[in-house]
Order: structure tokens, then sequence, then C-alpha cells
């Protein structure tokens, strides 16, 4: 009689369990590789997109400055140093479900999401204005102000 007939079905049960595990971690590896280059992609578009809402609104309060202190014709202000001109933009406070840094210099505005190592840079160039105040924060819903300094106007980014 045959006393490793037993033994022959253990072992066939223990072999396909590790073939499974094996294949099972395989998928699981390769769909966490998969879902962190979309979620990098997603964070790269959304910094884009705000990005560029934050350069459009850049772009209108230096309108709106050009208008209300006197750098455009049609400025008819009497006092504009009392004058107020800000834009509140409401970005979100997360990008991809991350916290980002704005910083907004000269010549650009520039987002990072550290988690994914993501920056975008935007350029962004005042026509009116004659400055813009370099500053470094947490993303989130911002202001942007245009202050009055004779003879000229300077452009603020402020958290709110």
């Amino acid at each position: 009689m045959r006393e490793d007939r037993g033994v022959s079905v253990t072992v066939s049960y223990v072999i396909q369990i590790g073939i499974s595990t094996v294949l099972l971690a395989g998928l699981l590896i390769g769909a966490g590789s998969l879902i962190d280059r979309q979620t990098t992609g997603v964070a790269t578009t959304e910094l884009e997109v705000n990005g560029n809402r934050l350069a459009g609104d850049l772009t209108a309060t230096d309108r709106l400055a050009a208008v209300t202190y006197g750098t455009n014709s049609t400025a008819n202000v009497t006092d504009p140093a009392n004058a107020t001109v800000s834009v509140d933009v409401d970005l979100p406070r997360s990008i991809a479900g991350n916290p980002y840094r704005i910083e907004v210099t000269e010549s650009a505005i520039v987002l990072t999401v550290d988690r994914h190592d993501v920056t975008v840079s935007v350029p962004y160039e005042p026509v009116y204005a004659d400055s813009i105040a370099t500053t470094s924060f947490e993303g989130g819903p911002v202001t942007v102000t245009a202050v009055y300094e004779d003879p000229g106007v300077r452009l603020e980014v402020n958290p709110q």
C-alpha cells in the first residue's frame, strides 16, 4: 500500500497557495505603481490649472489697478492712495489630496506638491503694475491686492 498519497495532496496545495501569493503580490505592486503615476499626473494638471487661474486673477487685478490708480487714460480717482483694489481667489487647500506651496516671484507663479515631487511654473509679468511682491505660502484661498505707491503700483498675493 502507498503511504505517500496524502503527502502529494498537501504538497500540491502548498504549491498552489505559494503561486497564488506570488501572483497576487505582483498585481498589488503593479497596481500601486500605476496609481502613483496617475496621482502624479493629476497633481501636475491641477497645479497647472490653479497656477493659470491665479495668473488670470493677477491680470484682472493689474487691469483694475490701471483704471483705479490712473495708469490708464480713463482713470478718474481723486485720491488713489485711499482707493483699494483687491480680488479674492478661491484656490483649493490641497492638490491630489496633499498640501501644496505657492511661490510668487517677479516673473512666475511656482506651485509645488512635495509628496509627489511635482513643480509647475506659470510665467507672469504685470502689464500696468510696476512690480509684484515676492512671497511664499501654503496653498489655499488668496487675496490679490494692488497697492498704490506713488507714482506706481505693486501687486501682492496673500493667503486668506
